[in-house]
């Protein structure tokens, strides 16, 4: 199927971070779930969290790694996801009060489940 995204971003990193050949065999979970797989992906709960001043306003990281879509088809998969978007930057986001807020939020959310 696919989804329209652009996928030569995660491949890169992917090969970047494993090698050219031993990235042909570790599959990406992005792809996997986003394409109607991932039936191995772990059923834990995840928050995705995407910056809303991303690169002078454009959410380039979220375009690469579809965060929300992600997120969405994750719930898909009976997988507990939200996905955040804070308002910060990728290179402060880290130290940012915004993520500190959505965590702890999330967190509270999920003691409350349980």
């Amino acid at each position: 199927a696919g989804t329209g995204r652009p996928t030569w971003f995660t491949d890169e990193v992917v090969r970047m971070v494993f090698g050219r050949r031993a990235a042909a065999s570790v599959p990406s979970p992005l792809h996997e779930v986003l394409d109607g797989g991932g039936d191995g992906h772990p059923d834990v709960p995840h928050v995705l969290v995407g910056c809303r001043n991303e690169v002078f306003g454009l959410t380039l990281m979220d375009t690469f790694f579809a965060s929300e879509e992600y997120s969405d088809a994750l719930d898909k998969l009976g997988i507990d996801s939200r996905y955040r978007s804070v308002e910060s930057d990728h290179w402060s986001v880290l130290g940012s009060s915004a993520l500190g807020d959505a965590l702890g939020e999330e967190l509270d959310a999920l003691r409350s489940r349980m």
